[in-house]
């Protein structure tokens, strides 16, 4: 009885160190690079500030922010066709043609705003809503690295050889630049949502970001200082914290 009784105990024992190593081992579970997608965005206090949700073929189906939300609609070459924009004064609707795999337009509330492409520059011109025009250049990887409007003009810096969160996912194409409400404004530059990750944006408002990365160089943690001017010409400086979690797909 004695030995049968030892030997419970020594099995209990093994699978409860069985499973105490397995938990840990998931701790330690990195997910692998091409597998990893953004799941959501939070602050140094917890608050979820951004969620992402993903179709079967692991394009982007939803961004959802505190108050504006974007739903991606696919033809059936894969660029998006359509923006569906949930924001407090209502629904909105982008819809998209394009030439040769660039957008030549897009339509907003059944007007139909076209879209100019300068291979030489590598740059886009389109209205933005009524008059407003905007003049948007992209580098040799595509990233935007200025931006006309008016006369304003705003410059984006990247770290170079490091993954943004989007590193994975990130098939929204220009849409993200051109549209009604764009999500690059509303969404990418302020969170730093983005494939390669922002270091910088220089323009009206300055925003210097301190970026930290994990053993795969992909973007986890952005402090974004943001530097600018009241109208009595005194400086004005804010700090948020941005933390980015990941999910398997």
């Amino acid at each position: 009885m004695k030995s049968i009784i030892y030997k419970i105990t020594i099995a209990l024992y093994l699978l409860i160190l069985c499973a105490a190593c397995n938990k840990e081992e998931d701790n330690n579970y990195v997910i692998p690079a091409d597998k990893r997608y953004l799941s959501n965005v939070t602050n140094d206090k917890g608050e979820t500030l951004l969620t992402v949700t993903y179709y079967d073929d692991k394009k982007i189906k939803m961004i959802n922010g505190k108050a504006i939300s974007y739903r991606y609609l696919y033809n059936d070459e894969g660029n998006v066709a359509t923006v569906l924009i949930s924001a407090p004064d209502g629904a909105i609707e982008n819809n998209y043609t394009y030439t040769n795999g660039k957008i030549s337009s897009y339509t907003y509330n059944g007007t139909n705003y076209p879209v100019t492409y300068n291979a030489a520059e590598n740059s886009y011109t389109f209205n933005y809503l009524s008059d407003d025009v905007i003049k948007l250049f992209f580098d040799k990887d595509n990233n935007c690295s200025k931006m006309i409007t008016d006369d304003i003009t705003i410059y984006f810096f990247y770290e170079n050889n490091r993954k943004g969160c989007l590193f994975n996912g990130s098939n929204m194409g220009l849409t993200n630049f051109i549209g009604s409400l764009p999500t690059f404004l509303f969404f990418q530059y302020t969170l730093n949502v983005t494939t390669i990750p922002l270091e910088s944006i220089d323009g009206p408002v300055s925003n210097k970001l301190t970026n930290e990365y994990d053993s795969a160089n992909f973007l986890v943690k952005s402090t974004n200082k943001s530097t600018s001017f009241d109208e009595n010409g005194d400086m004005k400086t804010t700090e948020s914290v941005m933390n980015y979690n990941y999910i398997e797909l």
